[in-house]
C-alpha cells in the first residue's frame, strides 16, 4: 500500500522532462510498475490507476519530444532504463541519448503490466498500438513486440474465418 501511494505521488507530480538530456522518473516508474505487476499473489487495486497516469505521461512525452523513427529502423541498442537493483551510482543521471529507445522500453514495460490485470485496462489498446509500432520500428529486436504482433495477427485471422 505504501509503495503504491509513493508511486502515485511520484507519477502525479512528475515534471516530465525538465531537461532533455536526462532520464525522467517515468522510466523508473514504468519499471517499478512492471515489477509490482509481476509479484506473485493477487494484484493490487492501485496498480491500474498508476498505469493510467504513466500512460498519460507517455503521451505527453510523445508530444514534447522529436523522435526520429527513420534513423532507427531495425536496430535496438542496450537498455536505457534505470536498473532497479543497482545502488551504486543511484544519484547519477543517465543520459537520454535515444528518446525512441526509451519510449519503446516504457511502452513495453507498461504494456506488460497491463497484461497481468484480470480485466482489460483502458490503456491496453493504446499501449498495444504503440507496442506494435515499436516492433515495426526495431524489427524482431523486441521480443515482447514480436509476440504481441503474432497474437494480434492470429486473433485477426480467427475473426475472419
Amino acid at each position: 500500500m505504501y509503495v503504491h501511494r509513493a508511486l502515485h505521488r511520484l507519477v502525479s507530480g512528475l515534471n516530465l522532462f525538465s531537461t532533455a538530456s536526462t532520464v525522467s522518473p517515468l522510466g523508473l516508474t514504468a519499471q517499478i510498475i512492471l515489477q509490482l505487476s509481476l509479484l506473485p499473489g493477487p494484484a493490487t487495486a492501485h496498480l491500474p490507476s498508476l498505469v493510467t497516469k504513466a500512460a498519460d505521461h507517455l503521451k505527453r512525452f510523445e508530444k514534447s519530444t522529436d523522435i526520429n523513427v527513420l534513423s532507427r529502423k531495425g536496430s535496438r541498442q542496450g537498455s536505457l532504463l534505470v536498473s532497479l537493483h543497482a545502488a551504486h551510482g543511484l544519484h547519477d543521471q543517465p543520459m537520454l541519448d535515444d528518446p525512441l529507445q526509451l519510449w519503446g522500453e516504457w511502452v513495453e514495460a507498461l504494456w506488460r503490466a497491463t497484461m497481468t490485470f484480470e480485466n482489460k485496462h483502458p490503456a491496453w489498446d493504446a499501449l498495444t498500438c504503440r507496442l506494435l509500432l515499436w516492433r515495426a520500428i526495431i524489427g524482431e529486436g523486441s521480443i515482447v513486440g514480436e509476440w504481441a504482433r503474432k497474437e494480434v495477427v492470429r486473433n485477426l485471422c480467427g475473426q475472419v474465418q
